[in-house]
């Protein structure tokens, strides 16, 4: 009988390491889950200014290939 208590008092030991562990397991977990969300919206932030200077250097690109003041001019000079 004393043998069986020793066993199952170890085994009870055992589970108890095993839930601290799992415990830290965790909070490591959502430490490392607050700091993703952080990056993702500051990655996202970053993404916009890009999109937007990118279409403002699509837009000048065009402009100044297309010109169409000086399209406009010629149509007042000719009209």
């Amino acid at each position: 009988m004393a043998v069986l208590v020793e066993a199952q008092g170890e085994m009870l030991d055992s589970v108890e390491a095993q839930v601290a562990r799992a415990k830290d397991h965790v909070e490591a977990g959502v430490t490392h889950l607050v700091a993703a969300k952080r990056s993702q919206k500051r990655t996202r932030k970053l993404m916009c200014c890009g999109l937007v200077v990118l279409i403002v250097l699509i837009t000048a690109i065009v402009l100044a290939i297309l010109k169409p003041w000086d399209i406009v001019r010629q149509r007042a000079v000719q009209g």
